[in-house]
């Protein structure tokens, strides 16, 4: 199977206080992590055909690496693209400015915004409604390739009817990205309107191991998948990490039989499932 493209993991690092996410749900205290730009650059991407990077953090938000701009560079001067998701809180409108003009327009920066007002955005990513939307309207202001990530929940859903006007507000060109929820609490429940449901069951992909895209973290090291690596950090050992692309592409976990899989695959399937909670196996 080839490699398309690779989940970076830039840095462990947050400032949103999303309930559902991992750094949270695992009550764990997440240390501070941020990638190695030389280490990233020496992997072999030869060993790849890959097409596109996407810088969506299991633990940290993208944007809080430092050497962002550095990584960016690096990703033209392979003439490949990113996708970079964000909650898009931090920095100045001087610094989307020039994330902005950096971009080009294959690559795609997505704000995750999960509700046309303040109230009820906040309720799931704990940030600054104005500040986000300020930051999406500078970045696309600039020429910036921005779009939006909408989660749907019971308290959101019918703000979906409205987000039509609300993409003209913001001078969006793309279709905003609406997804369901991996999980979901007391707090944060499941959508119950029919076409909401009907809609998001349509959105479901397949697994990112299917894909073709295997995760990079910040040791810059190689898992077989973004979710088996946010495991892997809380703790979890039982698919090991590889040094290179081509390490991972002779493991049994890579290369395998989607109908007569070997029982060491099989005996993770539940486990797998449980934690990307997508309709994959």
């Amino acid at each position: 199977m080839k490699i398309k493209s690779v989940n970076v993991e830039l840095t462990t690092v947050c400032n949103a206080k999303c309930s559902l996410c991992f750094r949270n749900r695992s009550g764990k205290i997440i240390p501070k992590c941020y990638l190695d730009l030389d280490k990233f650059k020496s992997l072999d991407w030869e060993n790849t055909d890959i097409e596109k990077f996407v810088l969506c953090g299991g633990f940290g938000d993208p944007i809080l690496y430092p050497d962002l701009f550095g990584l960016v560079d690096f990703i033209h001067s392979m003439n490949k693209k990113f996708v970079l998701f964000t909650n898009g809180e931090p920095h100045n409108k001087k610094w989307w400015e020039k994330l902005a003009l950096l971009c080009n327009k294959n690559d795609e920066v997505i704000f995750g915004i999960d509700g046309i007002d303040p109230e009820t955005h906040v309720k799931y990513r704990g940030t600054s409604f104005d500040k986000v939307v300020g930051n999406l309207k500078t970045f696309i202001e600039f020429g910036g390739p921005g779009n939006i990530q909408f989660i749907v929940f019971e308290h959101n859903e019918r703000q979906l009817f409205e987000l039509k006007t609300f993409k003209k507000e913001l001078g969006l060109k793309k279709n905003m990205r609406i997804i369901n929820s991996r999980i979901y609490s007391d707090v944060l429940r499941r959508p119950k309107l029919k076409t909401v449901i009907f809609l998001l069951k349509r959105n479901i992909e397949s697994c990112f191991i299917f894909q073709g895209e295997p995760a990079i973290d910040t040791d810059a090291k190689v898992h077989v998948c973004c979710h088996l690596y946010n495991n892997y950090f809380l703790g979890d050992r039982r698919i090991e990490r590889y040094d290179t692309f081509e390490e991972l592409k002779k493991s049994i976990y890579w290369n395998f039989d989607i109908v007569k899989r070997p029982a060491i695959w099989a005996g993770l399937t539940n486990y797998i499932c449980n934690t990307c909670g997508r309709k994959c196996w």
